[in-house]
């Protein structure tokens, strides 16, 4: 017998040497439990895991390997073109639902495969940076992200695979849309680590730091492999933030597709929690992805991670709700007046995402100017317009929301209402924003002529001012720009309305005076935000303006002050500040006459090329 096992045991060896010999990268991927448990412990849960299905192709000291890499794209390019030849092959016709199914796999398929070539760029930045994070003790999240992630994936991807049976070509379909959803949670949790990793790094030299023990150069290290390894996942994160939103537009959109079609039946519940788990997946990536970043560039908690993911599910939310009632119209008339609604909430969908990026990009900016000017303790003018501007919002709101849940008991159309008068709100708050900055700098400013003397001119004060204005401007351009083309829209669309409602009789028999009470608060709300926007603007430009007059006559009636070169020059130069949108237009007085002008224009035209409303 023991003869018998030795002879084994050869025969084992030269198996095993000859399977190294021929292929030496899975030989020397080849693990038993104990290699696997101290390579974890070394590397950590999500690079091991990364390893073994192929989407990191570096070995266990941070070099690249290259017979991983080519086995794991030919592996993927097989498995992906499998899938996508399933998919055509079973759909006969191609729908909306069989396009943006096969459209949100191969976002998948991209982003796998981006991050290979990524790095195959970026192989010797990312053997660096892995080298590193592989010697920092890291946070304890690790294992319980790639956990609660692996669940995640399976629960929402086991359908494709359980229902279908083992062997068929759908069950593998399916298995190959459960590998692409789990390497995208990877990349995702590959990312998070690393930043993680870094984060905690520079938390422990802030606390060296503390102790007199300076060390510059490591704190520039774990920056520049920070910035690196925003390089290196920018386009995967990029596809992957497309997908998620995607999956939670359509996504919730076929849940209550088929829950109207057979509301209490088993195959809804189950395909609606399977679309809903899809749904959980993507926001569990999102807020991994906003929470590790930060953490790593932010030492004070705020609330822009959860702006930022309140603001997508809300606007997922209003356009998923939009697309059923569209999909929903029956007539031409329908479609048109609810593509006049969509225009206008798009502009407050790209004011709101705009609004973000800029306070993200200008954030010590605004922390600092937020704090010199009290904005929190001065901005009492400022809550007696917001009130206003809210009871006009909701004015808006408010009738079309009752007529459709008393009258036509449309809940779809009730939660649209509602949703739009949420992102009126939060429209109106960033309008509001930006007044009360020129509101309060208005104040100082005017303080300051008034105290100006001949023998205390402070033309640096002025100076500064002047570009504290101009700073500003420039980070509310791109949303008053995205504001004042919704105002235009409102005005255009809420007038039509309102026009066509007036003009036929049966409209208003027929109960829906409730509309045309809500489209005349829509047009008192819009010019009642350009009027707010244009008199900040103003007056804030003719308070800088004042300044050079009160300084002409100053250097009028004093000799002295002729003299002062640096006064006539400053003087002759006429410092001023013009608020304008983008630079398409000035913010002014002028603006809302050429609003007006234009909307009258466009009102003519959609009078006499309109048809008669149904819908609004």
């Amino acid at each position: 017998m023991d003869r018998g096992m030795s002879q084994l045991k050869s025969h084992d060896l030269r198996f095993d040497q000859l399977l190294a010999t021929l292929l030496p990268s899975l030989w020397s991927m080849r693990i038993d439990f104990t290699s696997w448990t101290i390579t974890v412990m070394a590397v950590g849960p999500v690079f091991s895991a990364s390893r073994l299905l192929g989407v990191l192709p570096f070995d266990s000291n941070g070099k690249f390997d290259r017979l991983a890499y080519l086995y794991s794209s030919t592996f993927f390019i097989g498995l992906s073109a499998f899938v996508l030849f399933v998919k055509l092959e079973r759909q006969k016709s191609f729908d909306v639902v069989t396009l943006l199914s096969i459209c949100q796999y191969t976002s998948q398929i991209v982003s796998v495969f981006a991050h290979l070539y990524v790095s195959w760029i970026y192989r010797t930045p990312m053997r660096e940076i892995l080298l590193a994070v592989r010697n920092i003790k890291g946070p304890e999240y690790d294992l319980k992200l790639l956990t609660l992630g692996t669940l995640l994936c399976f629960a929402a991807t086991y359908r494709s695979v359980l229902l279908k049976g083992f062997i068929t070509k759908s069950a593998l379909s399916g298995f190959g849309i459960m590998i692409f959803t789990y390497l995208n949670f990877l990349i995702v949790a590959q990312f998070c680590t690393i930043i993680s990793r870094l984060n905690w790094s520079l938390e422990q030299l802030l606390i060296k730091i503390r102790l007199y023990k300076i060390d510059v150069g490591e704190h520039f290290d774990y920056m520049n492999m920070a910035r690196t390894s925003n390089n290196i996942y920018s386009s995967q994160i990029l596809v992957i933030f497309m997908q998620m939103f995607s999956y939670l537009v359509t996504y919730p959109y076929f849940a209550i597709r088929e829950g109207l079609k057979e509301p209490a039946s088993y195959y809804f519940t189950s395909h609606f929690v399977y679309l809903l788990l899809h749904v959980v997946i993507r926001v569990f990536m999102l807020f991994s992805i906003t929470s590790t970043c930060h953490n790593a560039i932010a030492s004070e908690k705020s609330l822009l991670r959860y702006s930022c993911v309140v603001q997508l599910l809300l606007n997922c939310s209003w356009i998923v709700t939009i697309t059923m009632l569209i999909v929903e119209a029956k007539t031409p008339v329908m479609v048109f007046n609810l593509s006049l609604h969509v225009m206008t909430h798009l502009m407050n969908i790209f004011c709101v995402t705009a609004h973000i990026i800029s306070m993200a990009k200008h954030r010590d900016f605004v922390r600092k100017t937020s704090a010199s000017l009290d904005l929190y303790e001065r901005g009492d003018k400022m809550k007696r317009l917001f009130m206003l501007g809210i009871f006009l919002t909701c004015g808006r709101a408010a009738p079309t929301m009752i007529f459709m849940i008393v009258t036509e008991q449309s809940v779809i159309k009730f939660i649209e209402e509602g949703l739009s008068a949420i992102l009126n709100c939060v429209k109106l708050m960033l309008s509001l924003q930006f007044c009360l900055m020129l509101t309060i700098v208005k104040g100082k400013m005017r303080c300051f002529v008034s105290k100006l003397n001949a023998s205390d001119i402070k033309i640096e004060t002025h100076l500064k001012v002047v570009k504290l204005l101009q700073k500003i401007n420039s980070v509310f351009e791109k949303q008053l720009l995205l504001n004042i083309i919704k105002i235009f829209l409102v005005i255009v669309s809420n007038g039509y309305w309102l026009y066509t409602g007036l003009i036929d009789k049966s409209y208003i028999q027929n109960g829906n005076w409730f509309f045309l009470l809500s489209n005349i608060f829509a047009l008192l709300a819009s010019f009642f935000e350009v009027f707010v926007i244009v008199t900040a603007a103003h007056d804030t430009s003719f308070e800088v303006e004042s300044f050079n007059v009160e300084l002409f006559r100053l250097m009028r009636d004093s000799k002295h002050l002729c003299e002062n070169e640096n006064l006539y020059l400053y003087a002759t130069m006429k410092n001023g500040v013009t608020f304008t949108a983008c630079g398409f237009f000035n913010l002014g007085y002028p603006l809302v006459t050429s609003i007006i002008a234009a909307a009258a224009t466009y009102l003519v035209i959609l009078i006499q090329f309109g048809s008669n409303p149904d819908s609004k």
